[in-house]
This record gives structure tokens, sequence and C-alpha cells, in this order.
């Protein structure tokens, strides 16, 4: 409440001064200052807003974007055997370069299923 209190005398107190120029216009330059101050920071409020929703928006993107990467370590299939780790993405196709043999490997995710089990545990006796 003490902010809204303070920058409405701030406006009004910038629109008594330029309106103190004009002496025999006085009222008229003050109304018009205060509501042009409305205005103007109303708009620049505005935009700021605006271009702040549409850094958020890039920034959860970004984050949803790296949020789906998984780093892996996989073994290269040349002679080499050569294990590197490598980002790991669902939404395109998995390659990379082997650092030893300089080839092109394409990475496939493979996905299985297993029955889930619980342990029997026997008492003694």
């Amino acid at each position: 409440m003490f902010r809204i209190i303070t920058s409405i005398l701030v406006t009004f107190m910038v629109s008594c001064a330029v309106a103190a120029i004009f002496h025999n216009i006085w009222w008229q330059v003050f109304i018009l200052m205060t509501i042009g101050q409305f205005f103007v920071f109303y708009t620049v409020n505005q935009v700021y807003t605006n271009y702040l929703y549409e850094k958020i928006q890039r920034v959860n993107i970004e984050l949803l974007t790296q949020q789906q990467r998984n780093i892996a370590d996989v073994k290269c299939p040349c002679s080499e055997n050569n294990i590197q780790e490598v980002d790991m993405r669902m939404d395109k196709r998995n390659t990379y370069k082997c650092s030893k043999c300089e080839k092109d490997i394409v990475c496939n995710i493979n996905i299985d299923t297993a029955i889930e089990t619980s342990p029997i545990y026997f008492e003694s006796r």
C-alpha cells in the first residue's frame, strides 16, 4: 500500500512541476500530464510484462527439452571397444562419432518389459 501511495505522489509531483511552467493553464496541464503519465507507464508495464512472459515461456520450453535428455555410456562396436558418454534422446535419432575409430555410430534405444516379483522370505525356526 505504501508503494502505491508513493507512486501516486511522485506522479502528482511530476505533474505539478511540469504544470508550474504554464501558469495560466495550470489545471489543464496538470490533468493532461497526470493522465499521460498513467497511460505511458501502463503501456511500458504491459510491454515489459509481455516480454517477461515470453522469456519465461522460452525458459520453460528449454527446461522441458533438457529434461528429456539422458546421458548413457555406450561401447563402440569397432575393434577398439571404446566407451563414450552419449546424449540419448527419445525425440530424434541418436548418432555419435567414435573418438578412436572416427566412424559415425547409431545408438538404438531398446525397451524391454519384465514381470515384477516379490521376494519370499523364509522365517528361521
